[in-house]
């Protein structure tokens, strides 16, 4: 193996002896004096060396000594030692002549990581001092630090990984001192130990970017099926020539070298591009447009990928962006046009999505609106849209709802009747839920709340609804839920009591038995012919749900937070492709 160091360890040692700098403490002259942090423990040998080798010179305290104790492998962050990291990395150019950065894009590197090795590294602090007063002073301003720990960095490069660490207190020797022997008196040294979780890494590649940038040209021949470098060699005659024939264009029409004698393309009879009554050398596709004069124009070179943007699907329509910024300002024209010799087909040409949550992506086809090029129109194919989940009720087991409302401004009135389903934008009503786990086995839970305060409850153990099974008790006035035995909790059980509060709310809510209805916000309810029921538990809910509201035929996507449009959302790049 060849010689490599990187002085890695050097540098953790560097920001622990600067993270016990700087501490100062106050003399017997109120004097703030800085106290001295050194590399290297007592030993005999340096406590001579400071006494510069005399039995009559005492070392000047206070002073701080900071060493490395032990280093041990952490096999517990021990990972795939093959795993190589990769970043691309694209620097500004610097200008020599002004010695500066300017606002254009300069080289690019790929960096290659191989994944570190974890350690744990022991490190004690000494700290030396000539009576109690001293050693309190700079022991205090050292324990503010560590509240657990102390975060530090040893250097600020953006790609290394391994950068940021933490130093934590793990034990405290208060002080050195036994019982004395003789007059001499010895100096007192209070010990620190430490803990840093660290990384020791190999060496790492960096490779200058050859990836391309710009296609000028494409050399592909479309008659004979190969690579033509016909017009691409350098010319070795005296006088630079120009490639003869004629260059056809993605939007169909064709470049003559010759400004004198344009050429039309030719289609077939379905409107599509005939290439056979061009020569081979004259097939070659570009996306190189041309000046009036039939001069190449280089300045426009149309580059664009739609693998370079993001798209914002809303509402079926699709709009591309650029790091979630310049939305709607991006032609979907610069994209499909660079995916030439492959034509746009209204209505055929699809668009896929890629969601983290399903297996298949999202398909539909597309078309403009409007003559609008910034946003396409989707139309989605039924069968890669998410399956609807199906959420048992009172009275059916289905995957959708009626109607998505504000319960606040809406009547439910209008639109009551047996498995009528309603998605809730808005919370109604009061009440009181905890959670919590239990410690024993129990069949009381004192809930601290006045009893004339509450009317109903709800109990569930390990989110199975148990209420059937609780009952109301009052001790000094205070609501206590009983449990029945069959069904006490033990150790461990998760309890969740919901206390419905005496509010007197919508009588349009109300059940048949003059019961206020209490819910929050994204639950859905159900009428079951006597009151309102809550069959999907927003806060209770982490997975993945997916209901259609039949009033709109739209579909939506409960994501552990919030309700939202199931095809909806920002698609980064990456996360969608076209298929024309």
């Amino acid at each position: 193996m060849q010689y490599f160091y990187d002085g890695q360890i050097r540098r953790y040692l560097t920001q622990i002896v600067r993270a016990f700098s700087n501490f100062s403490y106050k003399d017997g002259e109120e004097q703030l004096r800085q106290v001295p942090v050194m590399y290297g423990d007592l030993t005999r040998q340096v406590s001579n060396i400071i006494r510069d080798n005399s039995e009559n010179k005492l070392p000047s305290v206070p002073r701080m000594a900071v060493y490395i104790t032990s280093m041990q492998m952490d096999r517990s962050r021990l990972s795939d030692s093959s795993f190589i990291s990769k970043i691309n990395i694209k620097e500004r150019e610097f200008d020599e002549t002004s010695q500066t950065y300017t606002n254009t894009q300069g080289s690019g590197f790929t960096v290659e990581r191989l994944h570190p090795t974890p350690y744990v590294l022991g490190v004690n602090v000494d700290l030396w001092s000539s009576n109690t007063e001293q050693k309190l002073q700079i022991l205090e301003q050292i324990f503010m630090m560590f509240n657990p720990d102390l975060e530090f960095q040893t250097n600020d490069n953006y790609v290394d990984w391994t950068s940021l660490t933490v130093l934590q207190l793990e034990n405290i020797n208060f002080s050195s001192r036994s019982i004395p022997s003789g007059t001499e008196s010895e100096i007192d040294i209070a010990t620190l130990s430490f803990i840093a979780p660290v990384y020791i890494s190999p060496p790492t590649k960096v490779k200058k970017l050859g990836v391309i940038t710009e296609i000028i040209n494409s050399v592909l021949n479309f008659d004979a099926g190969t690579i033509s470098l016909d017009g691409f060699n350098p010319d070795t005659s005296d006088q630079t020539k120009v490639a003869d024939g004629y260059v056809v264009l993605p939007d169909g029409s064709i470049i003559s070298n010759n400004p004198n004698q344009p050429k039309e393309a030719e289609y077939d009879e379905n409107g599509n591009i005939v290439y056979s009554g061009l020569k081979p050398e004259d097939s070659r596709t570009t996306v190189i447009k041309t000046s009036s004069e039939g001069n190449i124009n280089v300045a426009n070179v149309n580059t664009a990928s739609y693998r370079n943007f993001d798209i914002l699907v809303e509402k079926r329509i699709a709009k591309l962006a650029k790091n979630a910024a310049n939305v709607n300002d991006i032609s979907w024209l610069n994209v499909l046009e660079a995916e030439a010799p492959a034509k746009f087909q209204p209505g055929i040409s699809q668009l896929r999505l890629k969601r983290a949550e399903l297996l298949t992506p999202i398909v539909g086809t597309f078309d403009f609106v409007n003559n609008n090029t910034q946003e396409l129109f989707l139309t989605f194919d039924p069968d890669t849209i998410p399956t609807d989940t199906l959420i048992q009720g009172p009275t059916k087991n289905t995957g959708t709802v009626d109607y998505i409302i504000n319960p606040r401004n809406f009547d439910p009135n209008a639109v009551k009747a047996n498995g009528v389903r309603l998605l809730l934008l808005q919370p109604i009503g009061g009440k009181i839920e905890r959670i919590f786990t239990a410690s024993g086995s129990t069949t009381r839970v004192e809930t601290e709340v006045d009893a004339d305060s509450v009317y109903d409850i709800d109990v569930y153990i390990n989110n199975i609804r148990k209420t059937d099974f609780a009952t109301q008790e009052t001790i000094d006035g205070s609501l206590v839920i009983k449990v029945d035995s069959s069904e006490m909790p033990r150790p461990g059980d998760e309890i969740r009591y919901v206390l419905y509060i005496n509010e007197d709310g919508a009588d349009a809510w109300k059940s048949t038995a003059n019961k206020d209805f209490v819910a929050d916000t994204g639950d859905i309810c159900e009428w079951s012919g006597t009151e309102w029921v809550i069959i999907f538990d927003a806060s209770q809910t982490k997975t993945a749900t997916y209901v259609t509201n039949l009033n709109t035929n739209q579909q939506f996507y409960w994501n552990s937070v919030y309700w939202q449009f199931a095809v909806d959302g920002y698609y980064p790049r990456g996360t969608w492709d076209l298929v024309l």
